[in-house]
C-alpha cells in the first residue's frame, strides 16, 4: 500500500532585521525568552539572528523567514520559503469538524431535538 504525507500547516514570519520589525509572533517572543533565539551585532548594520535547532546553531539574515513547525523553529531563506509554502486563505484554515458541530447545534435549535 502507498501513502502520501499530509501537508503540514506551519506558522512563519519574515524577519526584516530592521526597525520596521515592530511585531513578532508570540512563539518567537517565547523562544527569545528561553534563549533559543538570540541576536548578534544588535543595533549595528550587520545584525543577524541565531536560532538553536536540532541541527545546531543556524544564522538568520534579514529577509529570511522563521518557521514554527510543531516543536521546531528554524530559518529558511526567502526563496526556499516561497518555493515551498503558500499563505492559507481563511477557507483553507477552516475547521470542518467544528463547523459540523456548530451546524448540528444550529439545526437542533431550529427544528428541535
Amino acid at each position: 500500500m502507498k501513502y502520501k504525507e499530509k501537508p503540514p500547516t506551519i506558522e512563519a514570519f519574515q524577519w526584516t532585521g530592521g526597525e520596521d520589525q515592530t511585531e513578532d509572533p508570540e512563539w518567537v517572543v517565547e523562544a527569545i525568552k528561553r534563549g533559543q533565539i538570540r541576536f548578534k551585532n544588535e543595533g549595528m548594520p550587520g545584525v543577524f539572528m541565531v536560532i538553536d535547532t536540532y541541527a545546531g546553531e543556524l544564522n538568520v539574515l534579514p529577509g529570511d523567514y522563521i518557521v514554527n513547525y510543531g516543536r521546531s523553529i528554524f530559518p529558511l531563506p526567502k526563496s526556499d520559503f516561497e518555493a515551498k509554502y503558500e499563505i492559507l486563505s481563511e477557507t483553507q484554515n477552516f475547521d470542518l469538524d467544528n463547523f459540523r458541530h456548530e451546524l448540528s447545534d444550529y439545526i437542533k435549535t431550529i427544528f428541535g431535538g
